[in-house]
């Protein structure tokens, strides 16, 4: 969350002064785009700890997968970072950079939809409440996948503006 708080502040002080003030509110999106996904990460780290704490016998295959999926949003996340970085000096590599957030994004949907078919099959093997805390766990990490995404798309539009 602290890293989180210090693109929140770099995002901020580009909108004081790059900016045109028509641009803020794009910068505002920007913001609590960012915002998001950190709370997104937040909730599913949190996840993981109640689920591993309720010793279930979660399937392998389940653990790996959503695992690949974590590992794809940090991938997202970090290049967020590099792109709010570039913003000013190198708008069209935040394009670049834009175009492969949102295919790690549908990577992430695709995995997604595998996990799903693995919870499903599995849940009447599991505790309720197991099963119940799994799925939300895999939305939790989809959603800061799709909010990376979103952050990609307001960047995009900013470094078009720059170009």
């Amino acid at each position: 969350m602290r890293e989180a708080d210090d693109i929140k502040k770099l995002i901020f002080e580009l909108s004081s002064e790059v900016f045109h003030p028509i641009d803020r509110e794009t910068i505002l999106r920007l913001i609590l785009g960012s915002d998001d996904i950190a709370a997104y990460t937040k909730a599913w780290s949190r996840r993981i700890i109640i689920l591993s704490s309720m010793h279930a016998q979660i399937p392998d295959t389940i653990i790996r997968k959503m695992i690949e999926m974590s590992k794809k949003v940090l991938e997202a996340t970090k290049m967020v970072r590099k792109a709010i970085e570039k913003l000013v000096e190198e708008p069209k590599v935040v394009l670049e950079i834009a175009d492969r957030i949102e295919r790690i994004e549908e990577e992430v949907d695709d995995i997604r939809i595998e996990v799903f078919n693995k919870i499903v099959a599995s849940c009447d093997s599991l505790k309720t409440s197991a099963c119940m805390l799994c799925k939300e766990l895999m939305d939790s990490i989809e959603n800061a996948a799709d909010k990376c995404e979103d952050v990609a798309d307001t960047l995009r539009s900013l470094a078009l503006l720059a170009i």
